[in-house]
């Protein structure tokens, strides 16, 4: 995963994701990769009105490769 790249949340139960609507996370929508550090990855949301948020690598799929 690199900046550019478009990521989703890899999972979402039924109770996580109404606690994600509760508080306006965005467990369903595609995000923008901003930066990476280490396991962490930093993702911007356009559908959230650019909310940025901050996941675990582990947690997200890669849904499309930014080309250099």
């Amino acid at each position: 995963m690199k900046p550019g790249d478009l990521v989703k949340y890899k999972f979402v139960t039924g109770g996580s994701l109404q606690r994600a609507q509760t508080m306006g996370s965005p467990l369903v929508e595609q995000g923008l990769v901003l930066e990476v550090h280490g396991p962490m990855v930093k993702v911007i949301f356009p559908t959230k009105n650019n909310k940025i948020h901050t996941f675990m690598k582990r947690s997200l799929i890669l849904v499309s490769e930014c080309k250099e």
